[in-house]
């Protein structure tokens, strides 16, 4: 996978993926939403290239997303929609999960909640002295790959402001990850040991 600075066109895509739903969980997804692109239908998006480009990134997320996740989104929250959302991204953006584990799990461990763009661009300079394709990127698109990550976390309800925060949803939406055997995604969202631990009894009881 490569290194991307596509999502910086979109968040995390809460409302688009709200208004194409039904769309999005059609079997005959791509031609919908192709027909979506040109006719605005849901969108509600003046540009077409933007409809575009939108479209683009919500086919390149849902890749990642099975019918269990559909299945749970749908029965969600919105504050547990955009968690999924951003778990969504976390699979799909080189970068995004780059920063999340590279940069913002281990500040959470390490108890140190301030978000700081230093930190990233400094995680930007690393990847760029080995790879080319980061190297190329203007200041412009340095500068959005950050913030655009650091608005999602807001988004996702991972930070206030600009302190990290656990998300203020019930443990047992966490159940899904445990259950699909996407642990990872409980470090993701901040989980402590131990949380995780009785949660994964919990959920396993369930």
């Amino acid at each position: 996978m490569e290194y991307s600075a596509s999502y910086t066109g979109g968040g995390l895509l809460f409302e688009v993926t709200e208004a194409l739903y039904s769309l999005i969980i059609n079997p005959q997804r791509d031609k919908l939403l192709f027909k979506e692109a040109q006719e605005n239908v849901f969108m509600k998006v003046n540009s077409e290239s933007s409809r575009v480009r939108i479209i683009q990134e919500i086919k390149n997320r849902s890749r990642y997303a099975t019918k269990a996740f559909w299945d749970i989104y749908s029965a969600s929250s919105t504050k547990e929609k955009k968690l999924l959302l951003f778990y969504l991204c976390l699979k799909t953006y080189k970068l995004i999960y780059d920063f999340h584990f590279g940069v913002t799990v281990p500040q959470v461990l390490a108890l140190e909640t301030e978000v700081s763009n230093y930190r990233y661009r400094m995680r930007l300079d690393e990847i760029a002295s080995t790879n080319m394709n980061v190297a190329k990127w203007s200041e412009t698109t340095l500068k959005k790959v950050i913030t655009s990550y650091i608005f999602m976390l807001e988004s996702a309800g991972l930070s206030t402001g600009s302190i990290l925060n656990k998300p203020d949803v019930s443990p047992s939406f966490f159940c899904y990850f445990v259950k699909a055997g996407e642990l990872w995604a409980l470090d993701a969202f901040f989980l402590k040991m131990h949380e995780k631990e009785k949660l994964i009894k919990d959920c396993n009881d369930d």
